[in-house]
């Protein structure tokens, strides 16, 4: 925002400039709250129920007083914690996927060929994987590095800006390490990590799975006519009436199966509130999937009152969405069925990365990967703490910064409190704050890419006629 408002003034747009950069500062703050922080939140808050059973609200408030107390230090306090914690949970994380890729060195060459080849064509469902289109992979991994990269959003050269140095360039080569060393070594060996161990599909069989029906449940329709017209959803099991927070809803309701005891699982026994699966098919192809499956979502209820079994609460789908657009003409010649009577329990984030590593090493994963998610979390919302606070300087001025830190420590709170409950919620709201963010920074990078090349070639110029030493800008800072 300083640079696009300071660059501009110098040609005569100081006007046009400073808009950009309110604009800029204004999808900042979005990302910063959204991505930045609410997003590390609520995935560190569901890693952590999973392992220890401590409500996300607990690990909120916790996150929240860490934050506070790095974030009200300064940037030197943030640099300082950061600088510490970056490079030891990255080693960290790096070692132990190397370890279990180690374990798994005979599946690595058909991972790496079915990522190409799902790059270009559609991925096959299997076991809990419902399938993916050539075209929906593209989006996801596109999304995906995006926001682990920040690539492109203008949030790195924030945190640089603020190194002391008289070489600039020298700078941007450190930041451009950064993209390199997130994306195609870390996620690159999470993704590997994740489809070595069959993390992703598990299988069809009640060895895979979660837990197994006594009985097949059935995929059944709730029908509800408002305003004249009818609008069906499909559920798994028999609608039901629930009363949550005073409103009357209707799910699905089956038994809830036992949990199948392999080792592997993430959270042991079932756990009030834990997300689960089955997949279901019929009807015609599905265009996002490539198949004809879906994924039908629901919750474990373990209730209070003694001689009530626990249940599985069923989603509603409602049939005119994409994902089971297609089973619509069904109704007339049938339901569709569940590919096998299995249920999953839903890894979201965090927790699927732990579960691989379950699979080779039994409760390893555990700790290994809540550890690692707190580590991540906190430097990153630390981060970002700052990265946000900027652009509340250039948009108010200091005066704004106390009532900033206010409010981005109370969404720790918001993010855990049960408000947003599932991945893709989420994952739109980070979303949201990547997107705003590369649509205004894109162009300030053509705007000023021409200045920043200059700077680079004469910068690497001066490096090869030796009048930059390779110590002098250490020295410098």
């Amino acid at each position: 925002m300083f640079v696009v408002a300071k660059g501009m003034k110098k040609w005569g747009l100081g006007a046009i400039g400073q808009f950009i950069g309110v604009l800029f500062c204004l999808t900042l703050l979005v990302s910063a709250v959204t991505g930045g922080n609410m997003f590390q939140a609520w995935s560190v808050g569901d890693i952590t129920r999973e392992v220890t059973d401590i409500p996300e609200y607990v690990t909120g408030l916790i996150l929240a007083v860490i934050v506070a107390m790095v974030i009200i230090g300064g940037i030197k306090r943030i640099g300082s914690v950061a600088g510490v914690l970056v490079p030891f949970m990255c080693v960290l994380y790096v070692i132990i996927a190397l370890v279990v890729l180690g374990f798994n060195l005979g599946a690595i060459p058909d991972v790496f060929a079915m990522i190409f080849r799902s790059a270009f064509s559609p991925s096959e469902a299997s076991g809990a994987f419902v399938g993916g289109a050539a075209g929906t992979a593209l989006l996801w991994g596109m999304k995906r590095a995006l926001f682990s990269s920040e690539s492109g959003q203008g949030s790195s050269p924030i945190a640089h800006s603020a190194a002391q140095t008289r070489e600039p360039v020298s700078e941007g080569v450190v930041a451009g390490l950064e993209p390199f060393i997130d994306t195609i070594v870390v996620c690159t060996l999470t993704a590997l990590v994740i489809l070595s161990t069959g993390a992703l599909t598990r299988g069809e069989s009640a060895e895979g799975a979660d837990g197994t029906f006594a009985k097949t449940p059935a995929v059944s329709i709730h029908a509800q006519d408002a305003h004249g017209t009818t609008t069906r959803s499909w559920t798994l099991g028999t609608p039901t009436t629930f009363q949550i927070k005073g409103e009357a809803v209707v799910f699905g309701k089956t038994d809830l199966p036992h949990r199948t005891e392999r080792g592997v699982e993430l959270g042991g026994p079932w756990k009030h509130g834990d997300s689960v699966f089955v997949i279901a098919h019929g009807g015609d192809m599905n265009e996002t999937t490539a198949s004809n499956r879906v994924m039908m979502t629901g919750s474990v209820v373990l209730p209070e009152e003694q001689g009530t079994d626990p249940y599985v609460r069923w989603n509603l789908i409602k049939s005119n969405k994409k994902e089971v657009a297609h089973w619509s003409s069904m109704i007339e010649s049938g339901l569709p069925t569940l590919v096998s009577p299995v249920i999953y329990e839903d890894y979201k984030g965090a927790t699927l990365t732990a579960y691989a590593i379950n699979r080779q090493f039994p409760d390893v994963g555990n700790w290994f990967i809540l550890i690692a998610s707190w580590l991540f979390a906190v430097s990153t919302m630390i981060s970002w703490s700052y990265y946000g606070e900027q652009g509340i300087v250039f948009l108010l001025g200091n005066w704004a910064v106390g009532i900033y830190k206010i409010i981005y420590c109370l969404l720790i709170l918001v993010a855990t409190a049960g408000i947003v409950t599932t991945t893709k919620e989420i994952g739109n709201l980070s979303d949201l704050g990547t997107g705003l963010m590369l649509w205004v920074n894109i162009p300030i990078m053509l705007i000023f890419g021409a200045t920043a090349m200059t700077a680079w070639h004469k910068y690497f110029k001066r490096v090869k006629s030796g009048e930059i030493k390779a110590t002098s800008d250490r020295e410098q800072n």
